[in-house]
């Protein structure tokens, strides 16, 4: 590999490098990368990004990754989620986004990064890298009006008022990807993410969110509140939706909510979380990223 890798902090006017980006990731998609994954592209000091530039200052390589804490029953550990890896057709199988990539997480292991986390159709290519595919998600179809919504509650599109109490909710999670009022703010904010709260007397006590830029659609792929409600919300979300069926996403210590569905016959599957490395702690058993988590 004849390019050189620059460490670059990114420009909210760097417009070059999300055009790039936007060729190689969403050629099927009007929604840009920066939309859709607007946590990685902060100018902060929790983004490490790496990118190649050819001889005329073109980028022709990148990857970028996001540094938050993960809590689990207490316990704080420093996780990355990878993400926009990319390189340009023109440079191809010359080893460049492999190198982009290990210099990436020689940067993290020195930033004290203890977990590296990423996605990806192509798990082959990372494997060699360390990354291995690990952790679990549940997963069910819910055809469009199989459950209803229980009396004395109401599924309704979220208001700016609700965030406090979804971001309260969330932060119940025993395990989760720690998350300021901030990021909130710009998740929230992604095209085609819609979010939805159910109340019960009253008051709001559970959330899901389906869709995610150029991805997930159709999916709840993130919920929060008392099990109980997840038939409601369900219900109440598809009868506002035009899907004939919604995907609904859960945690695997979540799995007693599903309950109600595998009792109309519903198949509960189970996925893969994602590809994992390993840098400086062994990967917890209970490891899991919400779908706003992603990259």
């Amino acid at each position: 590999m004849n390019a050189r890798i620059h460490t670059e902090r990114l420009a909210t006017s760097d417009e070059d490098l999300v055009h790039f980006l936007d060729g190689v990731l969403r050629e099927d998609t009007t929604t840009s990368i920066a939309e859709d994954s607007p946590l990685l592209f902060g100018t902060g000091d929790d983004v490490a990004r790496r990118i190649v530039r050819d001889d005329a200052g073109n980028v022709v390589s990148h990857a970028a990754a996001r540094i938050a804490v993960w809590r689990s029953a207490g316990v704080e550990r420093t996780l990355a989620t990878i993400g926009a890896v990319a390189t340009a057709t023109t440079h191809r199988n010359r080893g460049i986004a492999t190198a982009v990539l290990h210099d990436l997480i020689d940067d993290l292991k020195q930033r004290g990064v203890e977990i590296a986390v990423l996605w990806s159709d192509v798990p082959g290519f990372y494997e060699p890298m360390g990354f291995t595919r690990t952790g679990v998600e549940l997963l069910v179809e819910v055809p469009r009006r199989l459950h209803g919504v229980a009396k004395s509650t109401l599924v309704r599109p979220m208001e700016p008022d609700d965030l406090n109490v979804i971001a309260e909710i969330h932060a119940g999670e025993p395990h989760l990807l720690v998350r300021s009022a901030s990021d909130w703010k710009r998740l929230v904010g992604i095209p085609r993410c819609d979010v939805y709260v159910l109340e019960a007397f009253g008051q709001v006590e559970a959330y899901g969110v389906v869709g995610k830029g150029h991805d997930l659609g159709g999916c709840l792929h993130e919920w929060g509140g008392p099990s109980r409600h997840l038939p409601s919300l369900v219900g109440g979300i598809t009868a506002l939706r035009r899907e004939s069926a919604l995907w609904v996403m859960s945690a695997p210590w979540r799995r007693e909510a599903l309950a109600p569905f595998t009792a109309m016959g519903l198949e509960i599957r189970e996925g893969v979380l994602g590809m994992v490395k390993a840098l400086h702690a062994e990967i917890p058993k209970n490891l899991y990223l919400f779908g706003l988590d992603s990259n």
